[in-house]
This record gives C-alpha cells, sequence and structure tokens, in this order.
C-alpha cells in the first residue's frame, strides 16, 4: 500500500525571502502495518473516505492522484486516460477545495507534481520534483529533487534552490537556456522574478531580474539583489560592493552608495552609509524614492508606529521622528536595559502631549488651518484627543457638486458617522464634516482645511 502526504514546512533558504514549497513523501507500508497502527489506519481511512464516492467499476485501468485541499487535508481522486474521472455523485464533479476555473497542482503516488485545469483535465503532466502554486499563466518547475535545507554555511547558499519559469499555456519555458530562476521569487513578485546565471562561482554570483517576456529588467550582472518592495528593489553593485536601487523597469532610481540593502515602506527606506560617508559612527539615515536624505545619519533608526520611527544619537538616547524627517520628540536617554517597547511608548506619550500641548490656544487665536498644522489625525481617536470631534465649524466654502444642496456656505460638526469610516479621508488635506440634510439625515463629507473655521 502507498501512502501518499503533502507537506508544507515553511524554511528560509535565503535571507531574500521566506520560501514555501509543497512535496509529496511516498512509503510503502505492509498491510498489517497499515491495520495494526494508529497512524496506519488513519490514513487509509482518509484515503478510503476520498474514494468513496466512486463506484467499484471505476477502479480498473485508473490511477489516482492526490492534491492539498483547502482546509488541509488530502483529496485523492481517480483518473483514466489524463482526464479526471466523474465521480458517482455528478454534485462532486470538481473535487472539493480546488479552485473553480483556476488550475491547481496534483502529486502522483511516485511524488511528482503536475498541474490540471478547473476541469480536472492535464496542464502539465505529474513530472516535475518541485512545482510552485500556478501565478497568472506562470509556474515554477523543477525536475530534479530540491536539496536538502541545511543549516546556511555562505551567504549565497539559496542559490542552490533554483528552477524553470514555464508558461503553462504555451507549454514555453521562460527563463532562457544557462538562465534559472530563483524558487518562489515568482510568487513573491508576481509578473517578473529573480534570475541567475548557472555554472558561475558561487561566491561572485550575477543576479538580476526579468520579466514574464524573457527580458531582464536592467542589468543581469548585480552582485546581489533583494526583492521588490513597492515597486522599488535594492541591488548591489558588483564593482563597488555598495548597494541602491532600481525601479520596476529595471531603471537605477538610487545609485548605489549604501553599506546594504533596505526596502521602501510608504516612501521611506532606511539605510547605513557606507563606513566612509559615517559621521562619528552615526551611519543610519532616512531615504525617499529618488535618494535624497530625510534624516540622519543616526547611531540607529527603528520603525516605531505609523509614519514615525524612533531615532539614536548614541548613549543609550533615543528621540521620534517623521517619515518626512521632521524631529518630533528631541533624543532622550533610557536605561541600558530598556526594551524597544518601553522606549516606543515613552516615546509616543511624550509624542502626544508635545503635540497637543497649547493646542487649545492655537484653535483660540490661529486659523484652524494653522492650529491644526503638525498634528498626526489619523482616526477617531485622534480627534477625540485633539478635543476636535464635534466641534461646530463653519464651511466657508461648500465643494461645488454639493451647493445645490447646502448652498455655498454653511455649518456643520467634525467627525463622520457610519458606514464612512477614517480610510475615505485625507486628513493631511482635508477635515471630516457632517452636514444637516433638510431630510433629517446627516452627510459625512471632507472639506479642505482651509474651508472651515471653527465657530466662536
Amino acid at each position: 500500500m502507498v501512502i501518499n502526504e503533502v507537506q508544507q514546512p515553511s524554511r528560509k533558504v535565503s535571507r531574500l525571502y521566506f520560501t514555501w514549497w509543497t512535496h509529496v513523501r511516498v512509503e510503502t507500508v505492509p498491510l498489517l502495518t497499515v491495520l495494526t497502527t494508529p497512524e496506519g489506519r488513519k490514513h487509509l481511512h482518509k484515503r478510503l473516505q476520498t474514494l468513496l464516492i466512486y463506484a467499484k467499476d471505476d477502479f480498473q485501468n485508473a490511477h489516482s492522484l492526490c492534491f492539498c485541499m483547502r482546509d488541509g487535508t488530502i483529496g485523492q481522486w481517480l483518473y483514466q486516460d489524463n482526464r479526471l474521472m466523474p465521480p458517482l455523485n455528478p454534485e462532486n464533479r470538481i473535487p472539493i477545495g480546488m479552485r473553480f476555473g483556476n488550475p491547481s497542482t496534483v502529486w502522483s503516488s511516485e511524488g511528482l507534481g503536475g498541474l490540471i485545469d478547473g476541469e480536472g483535465g492535464f496542464l502539465l503532466p505529474c513530472q516535475y520534483a518541485y512545482l510552485s502554486s500556478p501565478n497568472s499563466s506562470l509556474i515554477e518547475v523543477r525536475k530534479a529533487p530540491l536539496p536538502p535545507v541545511q543549516p546556511q554555511v555562505t551567504h549565497f547558499d539559496f542559490l542552490q534552490f533554483t528552477c524553470d519559469v514555464m508558461d503553462y499555456r504555451s507549454g514555453q519555458q521562460v527563463n532562457p537556456p544557462g538562465i534559472s530562476a530563483l524558487q518562489d521569487s515568482l510568487s513573491v513578485m508576481g509578473d517578473s522574478f529573480v534570475a541567475c546565471l548557472e555554472d558561475v562561482d558561487i561566491t561572485q554570483p550575477r543576479i538580476g531580474f526579468m520579466s514574464a517576456n524573457s527580458e531582464w529588467l536592467g542589468r543581469s550582472d548585480w552582485a546581489d539583489v533583494l526583492l521588490f518592495n513597492h515597486f522599488f528593489a535594492a541591488v548591489q553593485c558588483p564593482d563597488t560592493g555598495l548597494w541602491g536601487f532600481i525601479d520596476q523597469h529595471g531603471d537605477i532610481a538610487v545609485p548605489p552608495r549604501f553599506a546594504n540593502g533596505s526596502f521602501f515602506n510608504n516612501g521611506v527606506a532606511v539605510v547605513p552609509l557606507a563606513e566612509s560617508e559615517a559621521v562619528e559612527g552615526a551611519r543610519w539615515v532616512l531615504i525617499d524614492t529618488e535618494g535624497k536624505q530625510l534624516s540622519g545619519p543616526w547611531h540607529g533608526i527603528e520603525h516605531s508606529q505609523g509614519s514615525t520611527y524612533l531615532v539614536s544619537d548614541g548613549a543609550h538616547r533615543w528621540g521620534l521622528i517623521h517619515q518626512r524627517g521632521t524631529l518630533l520628540v528631541s533624543p532622550i536617554a533610557f536605561e541600558q536595559e530598556a526594551s524597544e517597547d518601553e522606549r516606543q511608548a515613552t516615546l509616543q506619550i511624550r509624542y502626544r502631549e508635545l503635540r497637543l500641548h497649547g493646542l487649545a490656544e492655537r484653535l483660540a487665536t490661529l486659523p484652524l488651518v494653522q492650529a491644526v498644522a503638525g498634528l498626526e489625525l489619523k482616526r477617531e481617536r485622534d480627534f477625540y484627543e485633539a478635543r476636535l470631534w464635534g466641534k461646530k465649524v463653519n464651511v466657508l466654502r461648500v465643494p461645488e457638486h454639493w451647493q445645490d444642496t447646502f448652498g455655498t456656505s454653511t455649518q456643520g460638526q467634525i467627525g463622520w458617522s457610519y458606514p464612512v469610516s477614517a480610510n475615505l479621508f485625507n486628513f493631511d488635506q482635508e477635515c471630516p464634516v457632517l452636514l444637516d440634510r433638510e431630510s433629517g439625515n446627516q452627510l459625512s463629507l471632507g472639506i479642505p482645511w482651509g474651508d472651515l473655521e471653527l465657530c466662536k
């Protein structure tokens, strides 16, 4: 008897990204062992359950394939002449767990994977030791068994985990001969993948990004790369060893001048300057997508909450900056054993106190748009803390497409009501205002801060 077991271990095969793959373990077990062990009876019961929907005669001249269902269990279905055999129950024509109309991976009793369409027809035969989930019309395949995952010895151990990229609709291989794809980079990146030249010195690899059209995105000889994130990817220059960034077309967005690569998030990245550019040991800077230095150099930068970052000027002193580079809280001293959570909580509380300090006086003496400048307003709680929620305001200019309803100017109160939520507003540019309709209900509109004044 053959028992098929699908496993999905999480393995870190590189510092670039975590990768997952599905493999099948095939184990031949004597029938006596199956019947006399709890694990054997469990597998036998599962297998029989998946095959009970077939008539007895269906088992002649047929073979079975298995696939991992959505709930993590294993489904087994009969095939004949490379087609899914309709089960006895017509309602089960498409196996439970398959994505209707979408390709699904299946595994033979030999542990080899293939791809079938939503009707059970083969798109790729069961001949691959490694098979990724399909992404658009592309899929990663490898006929040779994957190497065992060992503790990382060299920086480039992950280059052993290579594969080919195929267009399963046409059956054509996307990566050209002599060039391999890095396993699981397709599923992370979508319409492109990380490719590397074969038969090169693994201590001096040459890798780059390749599109689904088999074209290199920019250079193909980077010394190292990080995956795309928010339309940018870090790349290491093979000549200088310094890191920069390319855009999604492969063009240089930020020239290589940093000691290590990083990722952009919301338009900014934290990177270390090269040793030659460090200032008294401070080398960490915050940059935008054009490479402009927004803040730093600091001895350390850590993301805090939302658009804020913790920064250190050394000697266990930490402060808080906005991602645009504005210093929100000047560095203060912490105990050496203070945790990151403790530093973050202390600085966020200090920032909230500074942010709200004198706000009442500013609201009484300055135009609203000036009084709220610098406030971090992102959710209902922020408006309550600033004592703005429910404040009555004069709307000096109603948006043109609402003037037939409310006139050119009117009154309202700051806030919004269900089903409207905070993510519908751009608080940097507009204030949420509730306006009363003649029908008795209210409408939530975003009004530019400059078109509002507080009612006296």
